[in-house]
């Protein structure tokens, strides 16, 4: 997608309900940059967490809009006008056939890309999600909200979805000790190139 091997932010939609209408980033009519943003689709994220001298962190958080019904998108680490965060953009509401009122699932993704002759790149720092707090990447402090813009509390599980198992893991979800926020890790890497297909 942008031949090379940095780390970057990008988005995805999809219109859902069977259509086969989306894209990454700009690549079609959809996502909508705001003004003044501190982070945009393709955009390349610097520094990069290293075992020996620490972790960095993007806080984002994705809310319906209450007064348009368009999708928003913020960010929270660099604090901003809007409640401590900045609006990044958003997803118009025309976009989507089933989230006229609510969403029913939400995806937290690791996700690599390369040519298929080429060794596999590590997903996030390279480590197993075994390692846990000794390096391996993680989603902190996840959660969802209910129809009301309350953190919803309610004990639920994910189902994890690993397509390459013998290269990339994730780990159990494990709560915080705050009502309503999980985390987990993941990540791995590939040491070999895919086989050639047949």
């Amino acid at each position: 997608m942008y031949k090379d091997y940095e780390l970057r932010f990008f988005t995805y939609w999809t219109a859902g309900d069977g259509a086969k209408r989306g894209c990454y980033n700009f690549d079609c009519p959809g996502f909508v940059l705001a003004d003044g943003t501190n982070l945009h689709p393709g955009h390349r994220l610097q520094p990069l967490s290293n075992i020996d001298l620490g972790m960095r962190y993007i806080t984002l958080r994705i809310k319906k809009d209450e007064k348009t019904g368009d999708w928003s998108l913020y960010r929270e680490d660099k604090g901003g006008p809007i409640g401590g965060m900045t609006l990044v953009g958003w997803w118009p509401k025309t976009l989507f056939n089933g989230l006229v009122d609510s969403g029913n699932e939400i995806e937290w993704t690791g996700s690599v890309f390369y040519p298929s002759y080429e060794t596999p790149p590590s997903m996030g720092s390279g480590l197993f999600p075994n390692n846990f707090e000794g390096g391996a990447a993680h989603f902190y402090d996840c959660y969802g909200f209910d129809t009301a813009g309350s953190i919803y509390e309610y004990d639920y599980q994910p189902y994890p979805v690993v397509t390459k198992p013998d290269c990339y893991n994730v780990s159990l979800w494990y709560d915080t000790g705050k009502p309503g926020y999980k985390h987990f890790f993941y990540g791995g890497r590939c040491p070999f190139p895919d086989p050639p297909s047949v």
